[in-house]
């Protein structure tokens, strides 16, 4: 940075206050940070991690470490099988990640017979696949305007020009909002407007909403290896009250 001072005395405020800012600014330290996708960044880790896995066992398996006690032979041999298997761990997550999208499967496979019937199976194994907003765990034949959904939130509609039969109860028209309305039925929430006050059904709809989300999220955390999941869960009125009344008569928090 370059201060500009000037010499005249008019402009003596000026020239102490831009020293003071100088001052100021050059007592600021910066400290780069890489800004890297997570996915790149996992690759990097394990990378480096099997580099010195690899050193480990030149070394005969011991990672070299001050003030560390010698190993008998017994446990270096034990040592080095844990190495590789660690070695053969990474390297298996590291080719995986590293897989381009055409390399990896699809979500799902669509095998068409000669009746004119479309069969779907899984891609792989824990592939999130749904047909009329339930998980397809194996193979599945399709009919006439079946809902696909891929992932969390890719919908597709199956036509099949060659058997335009649809089962009885679909649609003219396929929304997004009645695929999503199914796999809220599909995970035990009821979806029907008769009977509901104004608030149920702002509930309902916000839950509509919710869900897509709440996969869209357990996709990324089961990405990245977090261990965690979410689910939606909805409490009555009376359970809320009743949790209130209960904070404030002394219970537990």
């Amino acid at each position: 940075m370059i201060a500009a001072l000037s010499p005249a005395d008019i402009n003596y405020v000026e020239t102490l206050s831009t020293l003071r800012y100088a001052d100021r600014a050059k007592k600021i330290k910066n400290q780069a940070v890489i800004n890297e996708n997570p996915l790149d960044k996992m690759i990097r880790e394990l990378k480096e991690e099997n580099e010195k896995l690899r050193k480990a066992l030149e070394a005969g398996g011991v990672i070299p470490s001050d003030g560390r006690p010698q190993m008998s032979e017994e446990e270096i041999k034990a040592l080095e099988e844990k190495i590789r298997s660690q070695l053969l761990a990474n390297q298996q997550l590291i080719g995986d990640s590293e897989q381009s999208w055409d390399e990896k499967k699809t979500h799902a496979v669509l095998i068409q017979e000669g009746n004119n019937e479309v069969t779907i199976k899984p891609g792989s194994d824990g592939a999130k696949t749904k047909v009329n907003g339930l998980p397809i765990t194996g193979p599945r034949p399709l009919e006439h305007m079946d809902r696909i959904i891929f992932g969390s939130n890719h919908v597709y509609v199956f036509v099949n020009p060659a058997k335009p039969q649809a089962p009885e109860g679909t649609p003219n028209e396929i929304t997004w909002e009645f695929a999503q309305k199914e796999v809220a039925q599909a995970k035990g929430f009821s979806t029907g407007l008769a009977g509901l006050t104004k608030e149920q059904q702002i509930a309902q709809e916000q839950i509509l909403e919710v869900l897509p989300m709440v996969s869209e999220v357990n996709a990324v955390s089961e990405e990245l290896n977090k261990y965690k999941s979410f689910e939606v869960v909805l409490i009555s009125a009376a359970a809320q009250e009743s949790t209130t009344n209960t904070k404030s008569d002394g219970g537990p928090q």
